[in-house]
């Protein structure tokens, strides 16, 4: 790719601002022209489709079976000699179930729309698509900024779009919907961060042991002093603080030496 057709002084962050002006004007523009019911409508009809699917489409697939003759021979049919007829007859099934709620809902807003512009609200349903438009470009961008928002750090983020104006609304939709994501960890940084000094304790108490054959148990005259130390317990507990390491933010990091396993035995 010839490198001289492209600006200088074209950064990421002018990049950003140029694409998001792109989606909201597109997504703004077409809204504007279906209107605010056709718009909802057309999403209702593809969730409302996607549901009525996975609760009525397997019902019909006996029909499609039987409209198929999938049953009739012993030999199995195939599409082309490829795909058997009882995957053609489950396509069939959950398909005819969604396109009917989605054509269903698409003469329903050719009607309401008819309607709405008999009565001369023709132009509050473009007005209100507009805005409706600008909302889903602004859903999109957060969805597709989704993965930056949570893989890379604030840091990072600030260096490549730190002077994009139009960032910071996509920044708040992506954050807002990591809100709703399911949390994969146990403990989130800070928790880890103040477990770290008991994790560090336990490095210690493990560094001054010596164990002979796997285990070892040091008993006083109270029961109670009884330590009990297990390889297996070694290894959680060098796990635990490369994993509290790992998630650290740069400026929070300090240098801590992680003890090998040959280390910890000495």
């Amino acid at each position: 790719m010839d490198t001289a057709i492209i600006p200088e002084n074209l950064d990421l962050s002018t990049a950003a601002d140029i694409f998001i002006i792109i989606v909201v004007l597109i997504s703004a523009g077409v809204a504007f022209f279906r209107g605010l019911i056709r718009e909802v409508l057309t999403i209702a009809g593809v969730i409302g489709g996607l549901a009525a699917a996975v609760l009525f489409g397997g019902s019909l697939i006996p029909m499609m079976e039987g409209f198929l003759g999938v049953g009739e021979s012993e030999e199995a049919k195939k599409l082309f000699d490829i795909i058997p007829y009882e995957y053609i007859a489950i396509a069939l099934a959950y398909g005819a179930v969604f396109l009917g709620v989605i054509i269903g809902l698409s003469i329903l807003s050719h009607f309401l729309t008819k309607a709405a512009a008999s009565i001369g609200l023709g132009p509050i349903d473009r007005t209100l698509g507009i805005a409706f438009g600008i909302a889903r470009a602004i859903l999109l961008l957060g969805v597709l900024y989704l993965p930056v928002h949570l893989m890379f750090s604030d840091k990072d983020k600030e260096a490549w779009f730190g002077n994009s104006n139009l960032i910071v609304y996509v920044e708040m939709t992506s954050d807002w919907l990591a809100g709703y994501l399911p949390d994969t960890t146990d403990q989130t940084a800070e928790e880890r961060m103040e477990s770290m000094p008991k994790i560090l304790k336990d490095l210690d108490i493990l560094k001054s042991q010596t164990p002979s054959d796997g285990t070892e148990e040091e008993t006083g005259d109270d029961a109670s002093s009884t330590i009990i130390i297990s390889p297996e317990y070694e290894e959680r507990a060098r796990e635990e603080l490369e994993t509290l390491i790992e998630t650290m933010d740069e400026e929070e990091a300090i240098e801590i030496e992680i003890p090998d396993n040959e280390n910890l035995n000495q």
